[in-house]
């Protein structure tokens, strides 16, 4: 026992010196490599490596993290050149609807009547609210929806042009009463499932459907390659109706907030898609219904047109107006701005009125007929 005791001993005692001769050399290395640690020009540590021209690294550069970019809705996204027509034009305009497009001795008596009027501008309905196109979409939803040929639509454009009217092409967009009765997963439904119809028993699509806004997209495109370059949208927004509250939605998709985001992400990907088309003039409808604000158009769309109301004592409502010349900047409201008078709402005389008052604003207007008759007293000139 005696024995192996020693033994054991002994060999303790070896180690424990040879732990203490490896700590003093670990030390004494580790205090060579201090010695050796440098700041370089990058302000970075590194080691130089003893009797060597050789160094490491002993940090890495900061990478610094790229920002995400929030989306910036106050981009003027379709702003045309200055000095360019479409600018310079304060536009008073009249809406040739789309029955007429295939009837040309109407559509060359419409013309004929405007003549000697103060109208420089007519809007074409490419596509009304009953889903019918007036030309030949690229789109497979198109469907039953497409007219055989773009024959009618571009000697009707061709027409108005030669008379020495500019060309407007409107487009009704999620108001559609013909894509979502052929693909139903795009409409609006109820609660029971069926299809929402609005006061006219009309369909509208659903602004949340990628597929809907992908299909409105490419329909502005079409319009594009047949050389309109000025188009108007109209239902640009969630559901206008008494019962749009019957509609339902994704859990949590029915609120004020999440429907104005939702526009606002149709908006970016309409901006995607003309930037790259300088020469083209977007256009819309502020009708201040859900999903719809203000701003976000006015920075967007070049040209919003507004429809007027009555407001105290049977005069015209003229704080939009005022509010629409604070956001779209001074000097440029008689431009931007296109008051909209429906004449399916009031009589000529009536709407005349309206439009006199109007004229302070040096703004022009739009009649809105669904029949296309104008009668000629919304023409005159007088002064105010």
């Amino acid at each position: 026992m005696s024995r192996g005791y020693r033994k054991s001993s002994l060999f303790a005692q070896r180690l424990g010196i040879t732990l203490l001769i490896l700590c003093v050399l670990a030390g004494a290395v580790l205090a060579l490599l201090m010695m050796n640690i440098e700041i370089n020009e990058e302000n970075l540590k590194v080691l130089k490596i003893p009797f060597t021209d050789h160094v490491i690294a002993l940090e890495s550069p900061a990478v610094a993290e790229e920002p995400v970019p929030e989306p910036n809705l106050s981009e003027e996204v379709f702003l045309p050149a200055e000095g360019t027509s479409y600018q310079e034009r304060i536009e008073r305009s009249v809406v040739l609807p789309y029955h007429m497009m295939f009837d040309a001795p109407a559509a060359d008596d419409f013309l004929a009547r405007l003549a000697g009027t103060n109208v420089n501008t007519v809007i074409i309905e490419a596509k009304p609210a009953n889903g019918s196109l007036a030309f030949v979409s690229s789109s497979p939803l198109a469907g039953e929806a497409n007219a055989e040929k773009n024959d009618a639509l571009l000697a009707l454009k061709g027409k108005i042009q030669q008379a020495g009217y500019a060309v407007v092409a409107s487009v009704s967009c999620f108001r559609d009463n013909l894509i979502p009765r052929n693909h139903e997963m795009l409409g609006c439904k109820n609660r029971d499932g069926a299809l929402w119809g609005d006061a006219m028993r009309y369909t509208w699509l659903d602004p949340y459907s990628e597929d809907a806004h992908v299909y409105l997209i490419t329909l502005i495109s079409d319009l594009y390659k047949l050389g309109f370059t000025e188009i108007l949208l109209t239902n640009l927004s969630f559901p206008i109706a008494s019962d749009a509250d019957l509609i339902v939605y994704e859990q949590g998709k029915e609120t004020a907030e999440e429907k104005e985001q939702r526009l606002d992400q149709f908006l970016l990907q309409l901006g995607g898609f003309a930037n790259g088309l300088p020469d083209l003039s977007l256009s819309v409808r502020f009708d201040g219904a859900e999903g719809q604000k203000l701003q976000t158009f006015a920075n967007f769309f070049y040209r919003i047109y507004l429809p007027l109301t009555y407001g105290e004592e049977t005069a015209v409502d003229t704080a939009p107006i005022v509010e629409m010349s604070a956001l779209l900047g001074e000097g440029t409201l008689p431009y931007r701005l296109v008051p909209l008078v429906s004449l399916a709402e009031r009589p000529a005389l009536e709407a005349y009125e309206m439009v006199k008052e109007i004229r302070p604003f040096g703004v022009g207007y739009l009649y809105d007929s669904a029949d296309g008759v104008y009668d000629p007293i919304l023409f005159q000139t007088q002064e105010s």
